[in-house]
């Protein structure tokens, strides 16, 4: 009867925890490159060329240019600045406005974390 409540009790809460997961809205997690269909990330665009570049070892000429930046989502999924923009924007993630106010919104890295450099100056 006891191993019969257990199953029951982790049965529950691994039901509960989906459930928690599945209801959490979508956010950002980081920035990331698409190089050909394979997801780079990291914390900021620079340090995904820098794994790309140690992966590969590929000349800079040929790495991915700008418009295969986005970022990595808590789903997974990869998003384009733009897209990132509008979730982070949903999230209250935006801790700096390094983006163009006067237009639709393309999200940078730098616009994610605070930053010493950035914040004292």
């Amino acid at each position: 009867m006891i191993i019969i409540k257990i199953k029951v009790t982790f049965i529950t809460l691994i039901v509960s925890l989906s459930y928690k997961t599945y209801m959490r809205k979508e956010f950002i997690l980081c920035a990331a490159i698409d190089y050909n269909g394979i997801i780079v990330s990291g914390r900021r665009h620079t340090d995904c060329y820098n794994i790309l570049n140690q992966l590969t070892n590929i000349e800079d000429n040929l790495l991915p240019d700008r418009d295969k930046q986005g970022f990595l989502t808590s789903t997974g999924r990869f998003v384009d600045r733009k897209i990132a923009f509008i979730i982070a924007k949903e999230n209250g993630q935006i801790f700096h406005k390094m983006y163009d106010n006067d237009s639709s919104g393309s999200l940078t890295s730098e616009d994610l974390y605070y930053d010493d450099e950035i914040d004292n100056v």
